[in-house]
């Protein structure tokens, strides 16, 4: 389970204030005027596996932290896990997946179904 959003390990801050001192090293030469922005430029499109001593720093840290966590800091529903509240709460996510996924297998026997021809 993901951490409540107040309570997971930090990225990175405009303020340059983060758990993981080996990212914050390896997004510092990007030419941002904030953190955010300098991270947000460095994983934007990457496409190389991160430097495996940050790699090992971030499993750590999370480690660390689970294990360590009380029953209040990890997430129990999905908007719990994020910055602030989406503007509507679905507080019925398994019946509006499977009212989506029917949908869409609808329309996917209905395109099925027909034939054009020219």
């Amino acid at each position: 389970m993901p951490f409540r959003y107040e309570k997971a390990p930090l990225l990175i801050d405009n303020a340059g204030k983060s758990d993981f001192p080996q990212l914050q090293h390896l997004i510092d030469p990007f030419d941002r005027s904030t953190w955010e922005g300098r991270f947000s430029s460095g994983f934007r499109t990457r496409r190389r596996p991160l430097r495996p001593e940050v790699a090992r720093e971030i499993i750590r840290v999370f480690d660390q932290r689970i294990k360590h966590a009380g029953s209040d800091d990890i997430a129990t529903q999905y908007q719990d896990a994020m910055a602030k509240p989406p503007p509507k709460i679905d507080t019925h996510r398994k019946a509006t997946y499977r009212k989506y996924l029917a949908a869409a297998k609808s329309r996917k026997r209905q395109v099925a179904g027909s034939s054009s021809r020219c």
